[in-house]
């Protein structure tokens, strides 16, 4: 994996680096945390991941050494990656570096964190074996509830104070950007619970997040349904050809069988779909997104 471009910090923000790192909050006595991120531009080998970038290499490119010669420490918190040029396979990695104090209170040396499972009940559309649709010998759909195990990340550490905008910026969110490998969509965040604790007779905060991981594939179209919720293009009405911006609406009419009213599968242009070919999904967000980065989560 080679390490192609780099954005690299200005002499001023190692100066800023260097001040702010000395700073103290005048309420808690505790040396104030600065972060920096960096983004660089990776070309990961066949099969390699980018965000497996050599973190060492990565802090010297980052000019890391600078900021320790100013008498600040740094420490890679965090990484994610988005393909920026798929022909060429490069990447754009951006890392997240925290920084302390030596021998003040941070968050960086009380953080713990740990994976676990949970059991969930889903629909299932497809058999998760063959991908096929479950469906009847016609091609009408069943609707299984079966339980599903998912990831759990929780992480836990000590700061001087909680934002709580937090919990309107984050709780209840899927992530942008992707989280642990975890495609966008997929992280939800399920749980910020912030309470107090001391430490060395300091009154600090505990936060605790929880991150649940949802990495369900639609087998029609291979890509991750996540949190989101894939439903059968069916109704019990049609129409005989699709909506058009500006044009006439066009007729709608009823499946009907044996003179009663009933439901049948649609194309997506709202026309009726042959029941022996496999039902269409319809993919819909559940969540709203915003990239977790900020809040420097991990990995470890």
């Amino acid at each position: 994996m080679r390490i192609v471009g780099i954005n690299m910090p200005g002499v001023g923000e190692l100066e800023r680096a260097r001040e702010g790192n000395r700073d103290l909050d005048a309420d808690s006595m505790i040396g104030t945390r600065k972060r920096y991120s960096r983004q660089f531009l990776v070309l990961p080998s066949p099969g390699e991941n980018p965000c497996d970038m050599n973190e060492e290499n990565a802090m010297a490119a980052a000019g890391i050494p600078a900021l320790r010669s100013l008498g600040v420490s740094a420490f890679c918190i965090s990484k994610s990656a988005r393909e920026i040029n798929s022909i060429l396979g490069l990447w754009e990695v951006t890392a997240v570096f925290d920084s302390k104090t030596p021998g003040t209170a941070s968050s960086v040396d009380t953080v713990d964190w740990s994976w676990t499972a949970e059991t969930e009940n889903k629909v299932i559309m497809f058999d998760p074996v063959t991908g096929k649709p479950i469906v009847n010998a016609v091609g009408e759909p069943y609707l299984i509830e079966a339980p599903v195990s998912i990831p759990v990340y929780r992480l836990s550490r000590v700061v001087s104070n909680f934002n709580e905008n937090e919990l309107l910026t984050y709780l209840n969110k899927t992530n942008s950007l992707t989280f642990f490998g975890a495609p966008p969509g997929c992280a939800l965040m399920s749980s910020i619970d912030d309470a107090p604790v001391v430490q060395g007779g300091i009154r600090l905060r505990k936060v605790t997040y929880v991150v649940k991981f949802d990495l369900s594939i639609n087998p029609l179209t291979g890509t991750r349904i996540g949190w989101g919720v894939l439903l059968n293009n069916h109704g019990t009405k049609y129409t005989d050809g699709p909506l058009i911006v500006g044009q006439p609406l066009p007729d709608f009419y009823r499946f009907v069988v044996n003179g009663q009213p009933t439901t049948g599968n649609l194309n997506y242009d709202g026309t009726p779909r042959d029941p022996r070919l496999v039902p269409l999904g319809l993919y819909y967000n559940r969540h709203a997104r915003v990239n977790f980065n900020p809040l420097a989560l991990g990995p470890y």
